[in-house]
């Protein structure tokens, strides 16, 4: 048995047992005050939109900088077995060879970094999409909460709400 709480011990259950029923008898008696206002519902949505959006552009920033990190990969690559090629079709005495092989070391290292930062980039991408997708999930949860059986989600509330504001507004043209 695991003991996290003093409640976890054996002698006391019978006390938590107590506390769970008195808490529940209470719930039963006492009225629930729903105090979610559509105003505030609603202002809760348009920041988390205006954060999705902001979500979205890191996404397409990240994959934009994928594309870059790949074209700069494939192009040093590219490159690298042009000058490998240059150099074995060169007869092996020859004094340039030092000087190719000195390239072709500079482009290796310079293909190691291109990896790197490919990786990297692929990493941000991922880790933005990820972002995007906990918050889209956020959100679903958030419209819909409802804090008791019965009672209205916070969609149902929010588009109660912006019905009466559009109502209002209507009337306020007369």
């Amino acid at each position: 048995m695991d003991i996290l709480t003093p409640f976890d011990l054996p002698q006391n259950q019978e006390v938590l047992a107590a506390l769970d029923k008195s808490a529940k008898e209470r719930q039963a008696r006492e009225a629930f005050v729903d105090r979610r206002e559509g105003a505030t519902l609603k202002m809760t949505v348009r920041n988390s939109e205006a954060r999705l959006g902001q979500l979205n552009a890191d996404v397409q920033a990240s994959k934009n900088g994928v594309e870059s990190a790949q074209d700069t990969f494939d192009a040093t690559q590219k490159l690298l077995k042009k000058v490998e090629a240059m150099a074995a079709k060169m007869p092996q005495p020859v004094s340039p060879m030092a000087t190719i092989m000195s390239d072709i070391a500079a482009l290796q290292k310079k293909l190691d970094k291109a990896t790197g930062l490919l990786h990297d980039a692929q990493h941000r991408a991922d880790q933005a999409a990820r972002r995007l997708a906990e918050h889209k999930k956020g959100m679903a949860e958030f419209l819909a909460y409802s804090p008791r059986k019965g009672l209205k989600t916070n969609a149902e509330l929010i588009k109660e709400y912006t019905e009466t504001e559009r109502l209002s507004a209507s009337l306020r043209t007369f």
